[in-house]
């Protein structure tokens, strides 16, 4: 799995890098926004989670800290933007 870390949703060569490995038959990335807001743009075929300071994982995608430490670990690449 490729964890790809965003502090900015908005970063328009993060989005079209994921939006092109989706298309192409890459393997589905899965995403953490780290930056707080209720707009996440659309990344069809990713895993979307949004980082909040709570330790519990909500139904909505949301993880804590905790959760992110063990996605990192067992992930096979990060990637930071």
């Amino acid at each position: 799995m490729t964890l790809h870390l965003l502090h900015d949703a908005r970063d328009p060569l993060a989005l079209q890098t994921l939006t092109a490995q989706s298309s192409m038959g890459c393997p589905p990335p899965v995403v953490v926004f780290l930056s707080p807001g209720d707009v996440s743009p659309e990344l069809p075929g990713a895993t979307v989670h949004r980082l909040t300071a709570t330790s519990r994982g909500t139904p909505n995608g949301e993880i804590g800290y905790a959760r992110l430490v063990d996605m990192i670990f067992a992930a096979d690449k990060v990637i930071a933007w």
